[in-house]
């Protein structure tokens, strides 16, 4: 009966530490500077309203204080309370219209873009 208990709690911390480097492979290693401003992805959907309608980012936030390595404390400007939030439910806001995730490089020109009117034929 030991020997199975020792063997149990020998695959409980084997299982644990590879579940701890699956999860530190996969989560974000983004760093953000206090100032820097966000959208925040939040999964509360709005009653009344159909989901596929609604959006779930919301902001602009602004980054209040680093807690942590992945976690950050929010505010919007307003007399509400601080969020707290893990780092990978926010979204960098680079200039006004133009967003990229983490350490991306910078946004696409709007001369850029595929598709323009002029390309269109009839």
């Amino acid at each position: 009966m030991e020997a199975t208990w020792r063997q149990v709690l020998s695959n409980l911390c084997f299982v644990g530490q590879a579940m701890t480097r699956w999860y530190q492979l996969a989560a974000s290693n983004a760093q953000y500077a206090v100032g820097n401003h966000f959208w925040l992805y939040n999964t509360r959907k709005k009653r009344g309203l159909a989901p596929k309608l609604q959006s779930y980012w919301e902001g602009l936030y602004t980054i209040l204080q680093r807690l942590s390595a992945v976690t950050y404390k929010l505010g919007d400007g307003t007399s509400r309370r601080p969020r707290i939030v893990h780092v990978d439910h926010l979204w960098a806001a680079v200039e006004e219209g133009h967003f990229m995730w983490g350490q991306q490089g910078p946004p696409l020109s709007p001369d850029s873009e595929v598709g323009s009117d002029s390309e269109v034929g009839g």
